[in-house]
């Protein structure tokens, strides 16, 4: 398990993405840390709480604003006001009574609507009137997750066979040996990813993606630059590792020395890597999009076994490669030799542990939980329910999705968002008219793209697969989740050359977020967002415009970020803009970053505007559009639709938590989403008399719309 498969879905608040691959992520979460800390606590001297003191408020310094989603800088007495700080202003009763659950790394309005849907998935899988293969496939997994007894029983014995296999490798023989056998775990790392995606060039077939491994502290930069996270991560997952290999007979100081090797591994393969800059940047498409043939990927190597194991996966006959980063294999293949054997054997066991800890027993589930806490910052453990259903939903998405469907009918819904897309699409295209910066050619194939988007609204038409076939273990947890990736594979194994079907949407409709998809050129704002201050039916005009339709407006808007700009109509990563135009798009993009640049968090921490630039770009292209539809509704209430927007955003989480999305997520803080984008207009200046001179106030020259 890596640091980027840990932060899971039981953190409800998902932020708000554009998606280009999506993938499944893992589970994490509590325990012995929480024991140290309070133990420390006891023992702490006036001097040292004065110092803590002082190292709390050290976060209020930010500039123009105090970083307000830090649940430590929220205290009784604060003075808001709409034109100092407008996130505060409109959210501060909330932030101070804001409770963050035990487990979770922060609480937010997606997390309140995501508890919602929480409760609905729940009680689908404890209903036993619901009797379709869906639901009890769903259900035989949820109990068995839950059933402590029987996972206990097992303790770590399910994992010692496996341990037991990779000790006994000895050389890159012995390692091809067990990687290429039919006995190899699920769980054990090849040290590559295969999988079917639509093509960069071609979104209408499949082609097969190659990438490399994830990395344990993160980001590749953290193996060549350390900085205050990693170094948390290192020590959270080496504390992991000694505790469970420690239950299966290794000592503290082996445990210790076989996790430092696995890191000095990681560090060869990272040093060629992506770094987290890499990734979220809008140039990431490019650097991805490197096709080869499957005679030249595997002629590549000389070491590593990569035609073999292609072979092995069922994927031999893919006729059209994508590898992620060559230089990643080409530096595998030269560290894949014996001279190596000791640091290869020792990754491979501390990831296979890891990895394969949180379907064991209650002690090493805890120590999961115990990691997760002391790199975020959170306490305590989430409920056993929810981390039972995160299971469900993360390995049976379509089965949940459909038996959520039989129990809670959503077909007015669908009629109702498909609807509102649909107005917000034509309002869009008054506003991409009106664009004085770009030339008519660059217009009107912007104008093509956004006629030719498809609306996937709550829920699928269709499905990738009915799951009848899929049967899963009478005995044991661990085996069922290992019988669903072996069905998976072979569903993705089946795409191999074939053509893309858009009618499968790909992803879950419960989680709480919304998605555009560039190469199939859609948005996507399904069943798990609508909820809550999001939409209802009950809401008036300016609420929903605030809520659901900032949401659609802001998807649409990645179809025209610096990311979505680079595909075509059809979802092709192909250059439909004027090299004039082009540059003058770049370049109002520059000013936004240079602007976000500029913003302070705590200390001596910037935002950096490269890495958020397509979501602000989203957050405010998104507002404008609604703001257009806006002129057409009689006494609009623009002071109500500003506030609703605010309170989409509303946050509540520890520093710890915030320093990840910092430097690992391309969303710019929550109480930014609020106040940059809202500064932006000149409806939110006449609405709360904002002038020059005042905190929100932003010159007209200054202001850093892209669209």
């Amino acid at each position: 398990m890596k640091i980027r498969d840990l932060n899971h879905m039981l953190n409800g608040g998902k932020r708000l993405t554009s998606l280009l691959l999506i993938a499944m992520l893992s589970l994490s979460a509590c325990g012995k840390k929480e024991t140290k800390q309070e133990e420390k606590t006891t023992e702490t001297t006036e001097e040292q709480a004065a110092e803590e003191q002082a190292d709390a408020s050290s976060y209020t310094d930010g500039n123009p604003w105090m970083d307000s989603d830090l649940k430590e800088n929220i205290t009784e007495g604060l003075e808001t006001s709409p034109t100092d700080d407008f996130h505060l202003y409109c959210n501060y009763d909330w932030m101070l009574s804001a409770e963050i659950p035990e487990g979770y790394t922060s609480y937010n309005t997606f997390t309140e609507v995501y508890q919602d849907i929480t409760a609905n998935s729940l009680a689908v899988l404890q209903d036993d009137n619901i009797d379709s293969h869906d639901a009890k496939l769903c259900q035989t997994l949820y109990n068995q997750c839950l059933d402590w007894d029987a996972r206990n029983e097992q303790g770590m014995a399910p994992a010692e066979k496996v341990i037991d296999d990779l000790e006994a490798i000895a050389n890159i023989d012995d390692l091809n040996g067990y990687l290429l056998s039919e006995d190899s775990d699920i769980f054990v790392s090849p040290f590559i990813s295969l999988y079917n995606d639509a093509g960069l060039s071609d979104s209408s077939s499949y082609v097969l993606f190659i990438d490399g491994i994830g990395f344990t502290l993160g980001g590749a930069e953290e193996y060549t630059d350390r900085t205050a996270q990693g170094d948390a991560v290192y020590d959270a997952y080496k504390e992991l590792t000694v505790n469970l290999l420690g239950r299966i007979g290794y000592s503290e100081a082996d445990a210790e020395k076989m996790f430092d090797n696995s890191i000095s591994f990681e560090t060869k393969l990272a040093e060629v890597s992506y770094t987290s800059g890499d990734e979220m940047s809008s140039d990431y498409v490019q650097m991805i999009n490197n096709p080869y043939t499957m005679d030249d990927f595997c002629d590549e190597f000389t070491n590593y076994p990569a035609k073999d194991l292609i072979e092995l996966y069922g994927y031999e006959d893919a006729k059209e490669l994508l590898v992620a980063n060559p230089d990643y294999f080409q530096r595998l293949d030269e560290v894949y030799v014996n001279d190596n054997i000791e640091e290869i054997k020792d990754y491979l066991i501390v990831d296979y542990i890891t990895s394969v800890a949180p379907y064991l027993d209650k002690d090493a589930y805890d120590a999961i939980e115990t990691a997760h806490n002391a790199i975020y910052g959170s306490t305590g453990s989430t409920p056993d329910d929810e981390v039972a259903l995160s299971y469900v939903s993360t390995y049976l998405t379509e089965p949940l999705d459909r038996a959520y469907l039989e129990k809670y009918d959503s077909t007015q819904k669908k009629e109702d968002i498909t609807e509102i897309c649909n107005s917000i699409i034509e309002t869009y295209r008054e506003m991409l008219e009106q664009e004085d910066w770009l030339s008519d050619e660059t217009k009107e194939k912007a104008i093509e793209k956004l006629d030719s988007i498809t609306v996937n609204a709550v829920y699928p038409d269709k499905w990738e697969s009915d799951f009848n076939d899929l049967e899963l273990s009478e005995d044991s947890f661990l085996e069922s989740i290992e019988l669903i990736n072996t069905y998976l594979g072979d569903l993705d194994v089946a795409k191999t050359n074939g053509k893309v079907d858009p009618e499968i949407w790909g992803f879950d409709i419960l989680e709480t977020n919304a998605y555009y998809n560039p190469s199939g050129n859609s948005i996507n704002i399904i069943l798990g967002i609508l909820d809550g201050p999001f939409y209802n039916e009950d809401m008036t005009t300016e609420e929903m415009y605030g809520g659901i339709g900032c949401i659609i407006g802001h998807e649409l808007s990645h179809a025209f970020d610096t990311n979505g700009a680079q595909f075509d109509k059809d979802g092709n990563l192909n250059d439909w803009w004027t090299e004039e135009d082009y540059q003058a798009f770049t370049d109002r993009a520059q000013k936004l970053d240079d602007y976000y640049d500029g913003i302070t968090v705590w200390g001596d921490v910037n935002v950096v505007g490269e890495y958020v630039e397509t979501e602000a770009i989203a957050d405010m292209t998104g507002m404008n559009a609604i703001l257009n539809m806006a002129k057409d509704v009689e006494d609009f209430d623009y002071e109500l639709f500003f506030e609703s927007f605010a309170r989409l955003w509303v946050e509540s989480t520890y520093q710890e938590s915030e320093n990840y999305y910092l430097t690992q997520d391309v969303h710019p803080l929550s109480y930014l989403r609020t106040n940059v984008t809202v500064q932006q207009f000149d409806e939110f200046y006449d609405t709360f008399d904002v002038k020059e001179g005042d905190n929100m106030y932003l010159a007209p020259e200054d202001r850093i719309l892209v669209w």
